[in-house]
């Protein structure tokens, strides 16, 4: 249970397996008094395991062996057995969303789609918002999976209207118009987060509605195959799917999901970029020697005559991530170098390169390090990298090293200086109280001129940090010269010797002088007439 909470599928995967088998074998003592409702549940979690680890063939022998019909129905129609799936709608008539879509998705496939709103509304969201109420009052992940189903029915009723068009443009000798469409379902995605099942229940669906509109011109001879592509976007569904596996951590499920690709006829130079970049992805991500050497391997043999600048320099980019894994450093500096010679405003480039340069100086202390990967930070932020507004604070901790610098040249803050003002300055509002603080230091001239511009621009977000600062730097000057004060007073009284026998004679003097003084600021601080008023009185009492 501990491995399905942290997602990690294949070991709980392999731990439900051995607990079921110690159950079946009785070998291990500690499974002999398990109940049967705790080895069913044992069974469901290892079905879920496989489901996010999308092992259907071997789901499908599964539900087959213990005569599971809502599990076969859905091996059946992720498995496009099409002929299976008939046989099992005819069969099991239950009253569950699994058998709705696999009835519809068999309608679909033998082009026998009747009224899509009538089909979906009567039968499916009833259905749904039925099994709605069942859940609790409050949004949980309980809903999650009713939720994936609801957007499941929308492209249902979707594919069913684009199917008629198609037809419709069909028999008209026309072509349709696929760009809306397919922007559209590139635009709604589940979340990043969600399992993998979610994610692939829909993105299945969707191959095989392109299937479907491709089959519609498949007789037709004078249509050339990049026009044809052009009515699908299968390849961009397997390579998302395969992006989100392994974003997860699921290299198991982005290699198979990438091994779909090698049946397409034909690709672009756009798709098929994508998917050499996420084998070297997978392969970068194990961080085995093999592994690695295949990425260098992978980009070596690779024609790079197809991508454009951009992506050639994400090429050399992967290959230095991959040799500075291995520990070739001045191989991997090397290709970071060759990737910002063919495109120098290619933002996660700079970035890789600062923080490899980084990494050298944390090993070798070397202050020209250092400046090198101020310089990439920098102009990462200044290309508009993705994750490069962060390293921000790393900046601004290496320019502290001038302190140590034994030449005092401050060539950190002259580097910074000089490259500071390639980036907006609203990228430094988050780093305000950073740099009031650094106002006192050695890179307090800097700090002044960003502070400066930022005023200047956005006064209203530099404001109230500023006063706020002030207030602070005066609180903080005030206490320090009381304690001041306070500490040479009492140097003062240790170093004067009293006499016990005069000590009620100098308290009352002190007291005297106290009064006095308290009277005399009292008076001075009086109006002309109150002084004129308590001459007069004085006078009359001396006359009395």
């Amino acid at each position: 249970l501990s491995y399905q909470n942290y997602g990690e599928w294949s070991n709980a995967q392999d731990t439900y397996y051995l607990a079921c088998m110690d159950k079946l074998s009785g070998v291990n003592s500690t499974s002999v008094g398990v109940g049967r409702t705790e080895t069913l549940m044992w069974q469901e979690n290892w079905v879920e395991c496989a489901k996010n680890l999308n092992q259907w063939q071997m789901l499908k022998s599964f539900a087959y062996e213990n005569n599971n019909p809502i599990l076969q129905l859905e091996c059946s129609w992720r498995l496009s057995d099409w002929s299976a799936l008939k046989d099992l709608v005819h069969k099991y008539r239950t009253e569950d969303l699994t058998q709705l879509f696999c009835s519809l998705y068999l309608s679909f496939h033998d082009n026998k789609i009747g009224d899509p709103e009538k089909l979906v509304s009567e039968n499916g969201v009833k259905m749904a918002l039925h099994a709605w109420q069942f859940l609790p009052e409050y949004v949980s992940c309980a809903h999650i999976p009713l939720l994936a189903d609801f957007q499941r029915l929308v492209e249902i009723q979707e594919s069913a209207r684009k199917l008629k068009e198609i037809n419709q443009a069909r028999r008209q000798n026309q072509i349709p118009h696929m760009k809306n469409f397919v922007s559209t379902w590139r635009e709604r995605l589940p979340n990043l987060y969600d399992d993998i099942p979610i994610w692939s229940n829909l993105l299945t669906w969707r191959n095989h509605m392109f299937k479907l509109v491709t089959s519609q011109y498949k007789d037709v001879t004078d249509m050339n195959s990049m026009f044809k592509n052009k009515l699908h976007d299968e390849p961009w569904t397997v390579l998302k799917l395969a992006q989100t596996a392994r974003k997860q951590v699921l290299s198991d499920v982005c290699l198979s999901s990438l091994t779909e690709l090698y049946t397409f006829p034909s690709m672009d130079a756009v798709d098929a970029f994508h998917k050499l970049r996420e084998q070297i992805q997978i392969c970068l991500l194990s961080k085995g020697q093999a592994e690695l050497k295949l990425a260098v391997h992978l980009i070596g043999n690779t024609n790079l005559d197809y991508f454009n600048a951009e992506q050639k320099s994400e090429m050399f980019r992967l290959r230095g991530e991959a040799l500075q894994n291995l520990g070739l450093g001045d191989e991997a500096n090397t290709s970071f170098s060759s990737c910002l010679s063919v495109c120098d405003t290619y933002g996660k480039g700079w970035l890789s390169w600062g923080l490899f340069c980084d990494r050298v100086f944390h090993l070798k202390r070397d202050s020209q390090w250092a400046e090198h990967a101020i310089v990439c930070y920098l102009q990462a932020i200044a290309h508009k990298s993705a994750k490069a507004n962060k390293y921000m604070s790393r900046v601004l901790w290496l320019l502290t090293f001038d302190y140590f610098d034994q030449n005092n040249d401050r060539s950190l803050n002259k580097t910074f200086t000089k490259y500071i003002d390639c980036i907006a300055p609203w990228v430094l509002i988050l780093w305000i109280p950073q740099l009031l603080t650094a106002l006192n230091k050695i890179s307090g001239a800097t700090a002044k001129h960003i502070l400066c511009n930022i005023a200047r621009l956005y006064p209203q977000a530099i404001y109230y940090t500023v006063r706020a600062h002030l207030l602070e730097r005066r609180e903080s000057k005030s206490l320090y010269l009381q304690r001041m004060k306070k500490t040479s007073s009492d140097q003062t009284n240790n170093n004067t010797s009293i006499n016990l026998t005069d000590d009620a004679d100098l308290s009352t003097s002190l007291s005297a002088t106290s009064t006095i003084t308290s009277s005399s600021s009292s008076s001075s601080n009086t109006t002309n007439d109150e002084t004129t008023d308590i001459t007069a009185d004085s006078s009359n009492n001396n006359n009395k």
